[in-house]
């Protein structure tokens, strides 16, 4: 992966495939930029930005 698309990817692309694990594109060192997160990703990311906030 690192060596067939990283490295052929340019500025503000991203790779949509989702059925590519998290872990896996992480090790090909991807930000979070450049890759689309699945849905359980982004649900993820919803809990841990709401924990501590106050309801009201």
């Amino acid at each position: 992966l690192r060596n067939r698309v990283v490295a052929y990817m340019e500025e503000g692309e991203k790779i949509w495939n989702t059925n590519i694990p998290v872990i896996v594109l992480r090790l090909a060192d991807l930000t979070k930029s450049q890759y689309a997160l699945t849905d359980l990703e982004e649900k993820d990311n919803e809990k841990t930005k709401r924990r501590g906030q106050k309801p009201g």
